[in-house]
């Protein structure tokens, strides 16, 4: 009866030390897929903030080359505007010499 006895202790301790050893495996199975995907989340980070940088970079950029075709554009209007100004200004020379020379222009 006694062996008996001593055999089922032991019996049900060998089954719990089982049970505790797979529960250890799975808690490190679980522990690893932690980390893994904590590496794996710091690395998309460290991406997305990389391409965030470049996105800034690119946006400055542009702002930049907008600004800096504005004022082309800006100065172009005005030398445009002196041309016109300047042949505005020779027609009517003309006109009012070509009357009294009798020349047809």
């Amino acid at each position: 009866m006694m062996k008996k006895r001593y055999a089922k202790i032991n019996q049900e301790s060998n089954f719990n030390e089982r049970i505790k050893d797979s529960e250890n495996c799975y808690i490190k199975s679980l522990e690893m897929e932690r980390e893994e995907c904590h590496n794996q989340l710091k690395k998309q980070q460290n991406e997305f903030d990389e391409l965030q940088e470049k996105k800034t970079q690119i946006e400055d950029k542009l702002a930049e080359n907008s600004e800096r075709t504005k004022q082309i554009i800006l100065y172009l209007l005005e030398e445009r505007k002196e041309m016109l100004e300047y042949l505005n200004g020779l027609q009517k020379q003309i006109s009012s010499t070509s009357p009294s020379t009798g020349r047809i222009h």
